[in-house]
């Protein structure tokens, strides 16, 4: 399938769980001579190119950067989400509108706009100028939780956070109080959130009443009930796993990882030659900020396991933590079996052999990462459809267990996270949840490959482009 006469304009929100299956999508299309811009904001776009982890050009992919009027960055003691929703459509509009205009006046107009659900604006801009759109969403679960709750299945949104509350969706496992997530809550830590997120899922209930599609970045296989929930949404597709590999198992595409921090993974040598399954992987992603106390904790855990670890403790500011406060007995382990690193190509070190257990945030990419990887995980959601993946992991894709935080403050101890280490990399409960993990991804390679579901589906999207185009 060749579509030469396609112009699709992807946008996509900057920060490394936005932009990697943004990325994905646009150079699968642009391997179909589709002709592909890619928009985030400078901010974005500068961190890239610092980290050389992005040459659209050789990709087929263009890249147009629109300032968020945060060029250089955030206030360190900012909230990014709160300052992005709170300034930017004014100026990210605009730029869409002469993107389009200017496509137009050179006969390469767009013929499709894709926005991830953080930028709001993005359907505005389509519906203004009659383009075909599309909402990228992350996972199925997270989506079938927002569209039920905001579409009045559960007319309540929750206000409080008492422990024994649970909530029935269809298509979604019981959720505890500490499963939903946190941007649904009107009083809790990330109440600011409740007032600027939740209005913007309203865009993707509307993307599901009109002929606007929805992707999914997941497959039928992993996500099946609340695929199997949203079914009778023509609208909805799923296109997953992106990746920035392209295929589980397969290296990262070093045009096209987007990495917007320092990638360390050419100098860890060490630790990649250590047994089958014998390290243990910790990162909590681009934004977690996690705090001393719970570092120390880790750090601790560590040292008492005498497992082999490779930790991602970022350098940004977003990670304040001096590596000189972990204690004498962590720099002797680290020394000895560890390494610490700012930052990595998370799917070339999930596919390595070496790993055999992920301590994660459960953020979407690296929980899709770690089920295409064949990892089982240890997982500590933070915020957002964090903890209702936290929930799908344990509870449905049988892959990992959740710690548990003891401690108000939502602190895990080392004694926790030591026993659900073990747990996971030892005795029959680990072993199940290993062979879990390698059924997921040899599912995930299938439903991308020719015959797969998840390949059928992106084609299916494309004929629908070239027709939307040719009416």
């Amino acid at each position: 399938m060749v579509c030469p006469d396609l112009h699709v304009a992807l946008v996509a929100f900057p920060t490394q769980g936005h932009l990697n299956p943004g990325l994905r999508l646009g150079k699968d299309l642009a391997g179909l001579a589709v002709d592909v811009t890619f928009c985030t904001f400078l901010y974005g776009q500068k961190r890239m190119a610092q980290t050389d982890s992005l040459k659209t050009a050789q990709c087929g992919v263009s890249m147009v950067g629109f300032s968020d009027i945060f060029d250089d960055g955030y206030a360190e003691d900012g909230d990014p989400l709160d300052i992005y929703i709170s300034h930017t459509r004014a100026v990210g509009d605009q730029v869409l509108r002469k993107m389009i205009l200017r496509g137009a006046e050179t006969g390469e107009p767009v013929t499709c706009l894709i926005w991830d659900v953080f930028i709001p604006f993005a359907a505005d801009v389509a519906e203004e100028f009659n383009i075909p759109c599309a909402v990228l969403w992350q996972s199925g679960t997270g989506l079938d939780a927002y569209y039920f709750i905001q579409n009045g299945r559960e007319r309540a949104l929750v206000t409080s956070q008492e422990p024994e509350f649970n909530l029935k969706l269809p298509g979604v496992p019981l959720l505890r109080c500490r499963d939903i997530p946190s941007f649904l809550f009107g009083s809790c830590d990330h109440c600011s959130h409740f007032n600027l997120v939740v209005p913007l899922f309203k865009n993707l209930i509307e993307a599901f009443s009109t002929d606007s599609r929805v992707l999914v970045n997941c497959f039928d296989d992993l996500d099946v009930e609340p695929v199997n929930a949203l079914s009778g949404m023509d609208t909805m597709l799923c296109v997953g796993p992106l990746l920035p590999c392209g295929h589980p198992g397969a290296p990262i595409d070093s045009n096209l990882c987007g990495d917007i921090l320092q990638n360390c993974t050419n100098s860890m040598v060490e630790w990649s030659c250590r047994p089958d399954s014998s390290v243990v992987y910790i990162s909590f992603g681009s934004l977690v900020c996690v705090p001393q106390d719970q570092m120390e904790e880790i750090a601790h855990a560590l040292v008492k396991s005498r497992i082999p670890f490779l930790w991602v403790i970022r350098s940004n500011c977003d990670m304040r933590v001096e590596r000189r406060h972990l204690g004498d007995g962590f720099r002797d382990a680290n020394s000895k079996r560890g390494m610490l690193v700012a930052w990595c190509g998370q799917a070339d070190v999930l596919n390595h052999p070496s790993i055999g257990c992920f301590v994660t945030h459960c953020g979407w990419n690296s929980t899709a990462e770690s089920l295409c990887g064949g990892v089982p995980v240890v997982n500590q959601p933070h915020w957002g459809e964090q903890c209702t993946n936290g929930r799908q992991v344990e509870d449905s894709f049988k892959t990992g267990v959740r710690m548990q935080a003891l401690s108000e403050d939502g602190v895990v101890s080392n004694e926790e996270l030591g026993e659900c280490v073990d747990l996971n990399t030892a005795g029959k409960k680990g072993e199940e949840m290993r062979k879990m993990a390698s059924k997921w991804k040899e599912s995930a390679s299938r439903t991308i490959s020719p015959g797969g579901k998840s390949l059928e589906n992106f084609e299916k999207v494309v004929k629908l482009l070239m027709k939307e185009k040719d009416g």
